[in-house]
């Protein structure tokens, strides 16, 4: 699946961002049958659903042997991409982070590294 990035206008707090790299990297996180190890490239000591949320990198390493950067920016137009294979994350205006399910997240972190689904 390639993803399109189609800007949609939505508020996505700094939660919204923690909780899909909780539910990402965390135990039983949807993203870790491909990713091994995430760590903060710069500031160690942020817990790592934190990094992005305070504009952050974070260092995933992949089954590939491979170190990659995931960036805010990079995360909000994987979220873009996501969006329409997303049910009911999106209350009005506001996206609702905690609707979205290690699953969901790991689709918007492959989205967002690799603008299409790799691992699944």
């Amino acid at each position: 699946m390639k993803g399109l990035v189609c800007p949609i206008n939505i508020r996505i707090t700094n939660q919204d961002i923690s909780s899909i790299i909780d539910k990402a990297m965390n135990t039983g996180g949807g993203s870790l049958h491909w990713c091994y190890g995430a760590e903060p490239k710069y500031n160690k000591g942020i817990p790592i659903n934190e990094v992005i949320a305070n504009g952050g990198t974070l260092l995933l390493q992949g089954i590939d042997g491979a170190t990659h950067e995931l960036t805010r920016d990079k995360l909000i137009i994987g979220l873009q991409q996501a969006l329409p294979y997303l049910d009911n994350v999106i209350n009005g205006i506001n996206l609702d982070g905690t609707l979205i399910d290690g699953i969901g997240a790991d689709l918007i972190v492959q989205l967002a590294l690799f603008n299409e689904l790799i691992y699944d």
